[in-house]
């Protein structure tokens, strides 16, 4: 598989660019050209022989529209083995929303689930629906629900305060989320106490560290009694 084109610098494209989260569309902020005006939308369709795209210029060079758009909200283009996968909106639709960030297989999985009627984001996990936002190239769960309703709601929420600054303990919590598993060795998270718990394994014994109130700091008290 051939390495994926790297788009524009953030800087360039805002200066290019505005994105209109409502309509999902580049609004050109520069006249680049007599062909093009400020305020027209960036782009033209083109079908790659499964679908249709769209696809806009910049500098010279052709983008899908979608990778710009990636590019713009979280500032960096997707890791290498990751792709932009649109929803149950479609191609054409470059929303946020209807956008996520799934590995090749994870993508393949993806369209067979979205075949079933679920919404973006959404996935049968037994008799419930469980959702997941990508964060730097990591699922972040958002939880399970009894319904797709109930888990599409979750995961619109969950997506709205990733782009609004939010971590992913602030967005789990604020979910309800009852459990979740921390990426540091040592450290989960009590439910009981709603706080983080570290602790270490010393000559086959498991030593107990404390509670503490973020993830990093937890991490950190492992790694004090390690040393």
């Amino acid at each position: 598989m051939s390495k994926k084109k790297a788009t524009p610098t953030l800087e360039r494209l805002q200066e290019l660019f505005h994105y209109d989260p409502e309509e999902g569309s580049l609004i050109r902020k520069v006249k680049v050209c007599n062909a093009v005006k400020i305020g027209d939308v960036a782009g033209y369709r083109k079908f790659d022989g499964f679908a249709s795209y769209w696809i806009a210029k910049v500098d010279g060079k052709a983008y899908p529209v979608h990778a710009l758009v990636w590019k713009m909200a979280y500032g960096e283009d997707p890791a290498e083995g990751f792709d932009i996968h649109h929803g149950t909106g479609g191609p054409l639709d470059n929303r946020l929303e209807n956008l996520q960030l799934l590995t090749h297989r994870q993508n393949t999985s993806q369209e067979k689930t979205e075949t079933s009627g679920l919404p973006v984001g959404v996935r049968r996990s037994r008799k419930r629906y469980a959702t997941e936002i990508m964060i730097s190239g990591k699922r972040i769960s958002a939880g399970s629900y009894d319904t797709p309703e109930a888990a599409s709601e979750a995961y619109q929420k969950a997506l709205a305060m990733y782009l609004d600054g939010s971590t992913p303990q602030e967005i789990r919590q604020a979910l309800g989320v009852a459990q979740f598993s921390s990426k540091y060795k040592g450290v989960c998270w009590h439910k009981q106490n709603q706080k983080w718990v570290a602790q270490i394994t010393i000559d086959g014994k498991n030593k107990y560290l404390g509670l503490f109130p973020t993830e990093e700091a937890a991490h950190q008290a492992y790694l004090q009694h390690k040393n």
